[in-house]
């Protein structure tokens, strides 16, 4: 894996790309994205290997302010197992996105998501738009307070391009959620 980029967001924070393949983006479809705050160390001690991903997602994870971070390369290279194992427990939020549905099935994926990180038996209404969606997912971080100390809080989007459907509206509200909230967190 080799970083393809990294650069300052104009609204705050900083973004990553980790790339995990040998040939150029955007021939894969593969990807793990997620955003994290609140200073922390964080070691891999259960990763073996991949001394230059460990240290630049531990780059991330030190860093004080929040961090947006790609990851993304060929299907089975292990990406999604390299954020859970690099993240432990800090993962406050995981949605993955289910291949070739409608917007109504991703929106219902990620209420059942949203009521599983609450600890919710039930599922929760699903949102009428993505932007809606983000909305509930800020309250709901915004309702864990600080992150213990030391701790960080992770939101984790597996499978990305799956999510943005046709007319879903998806990256626009995800660019949104970063500008106008995400990337001011602390």
């Amino acid at each position: 894996m080799r970083p393809v980029g990294r650069g300052q967001n104009p609204r705050g924070g900083r973004l990553f790309w980790l790339d995990m393949r040998s040939y150029r983006w955007p021939k894969p479809r593969q990807y793990a994205i997620f955003w994290l705050h609140m200073s922390h160390t964080v070691t891999a001690s259960s990763l073996i290997g991949r001394k230059d991903e460990k240290e630049k997602l531990g780059r991330a994870f030190a860093s004080a302010e929040a961090e947006f971070v790609a990851v993304y390369g060929r299907r089975r290279v292990g990406k999604t197992y390299l954020v859970r194992e690099f993240s432990g427990g800090a993962i406050r939020f995981e949605l993955t996105g289910m291949h070739g549905v409608s917007m109504r099935d991703q929106l219902g994926n990620f209420a059942t998501a949203l009521a599983r990180a609450k600890g919710l038996e039930e599922k929760l209404q699903p949102p009428a738009t993505w932007r809606e969606a983000f909305g509930q997912l800020e309250r709901h971080i915004e309702s864990l307070g600080p992150a213990p100390a030391g701790g960080k809080h992770v939101v984790f989007l597996d499978e990305l391009p799956w999510l943005d459907t046709p007319r879903a509206k998806f990256c626009p509200a995800l660019d949104h959620f970063w500008n106008s909230w995400a990337s001011k967190r602390r």
